[in-house]
């Protein structure tokens, strides 16, 4: 397994702790929070996941409109956080409805994008400033379609599931900076 997939599979584990160690290092409220934050978007998940196989078995079905196919792509293997030794294939048990690594990515990728906007928006104007702001975000940006790209192209996920897991994560993403930010600051809104 090369790097970029190795990195892929095993970032929405280690991005929380090394928030939460920068955080408590040099006390940044909003980090230990997006840690909290981040892990209950981990067990939502989850429990998505058991809402949805649910559903799917009740409805009697393995594909539903606009959701398409809850169960994950036949032979996937090795989907797990932790990747294997190449000599050693893992099937995938878990239901693939919503992807987990795209959930994870998203909500990082929009909670993080809204902390340094508003970091940069509380600053004075300076043009070095803005655009590595900008450099920042569009990376972020890059890392979360990297992450929900790897899903599809090793075969963990289908597109769908992806894409349902980026809709969620970027929607937990979106309550949970609002969250922090009133806990931290009292404001009620994004910007």
């Amino acid at each position: 397994m090369d790097f970029p997939w190795v990195f892929a599979q095993t970032s929405s584990r280690f991005i929380p702790i090394y928030a939460l160690l920068f955080g408590l290092i040099s006390f940044n409220h909003y980090l230990i929070l997006f840690s909290i934050l981040a892990v209950l978007n981990g067990v939502l998940n989850c429990i998505l996941k058991i809402i949805f196989k649910t559903l799917y078995i009740k409805l009697g079905t393995i594909d539903l409109p606009f959701l398409g196919r809850g169960i994950r792509p036949i032979g996937a293997q090795n989907c797990s956080d932790m990747p294997t030794m190449s000599n050693f294939v893992k099937k995938a048990t878990s239901f693939g409805m919503p992807s987990g690594h795209s959930q994870n990515a998203w909500f990082f990728f929009t909670f993080i994008s809204f902390y340094i906007y508003n970091q940069y928006k509380k600053k004075p104007f300076n043009i070095y400033r803005q655009i590595t702001t900008i450099i920042t975000i569009f990376i972020l940006l890059m890392t979360a379609t990297f992450i929900s790209y790897s899903r599809v192209k090793i075969n963990c996920h289908s597109t769908n599931q992806v894409i349902v897991g980026g809709i969620i994560g970027a929607i937990l993403g979106i309550f949970g900076y609002l969250l922090t930010r009133y806990i931290i600051e009292g404001q009620t809104t994004i910007f």
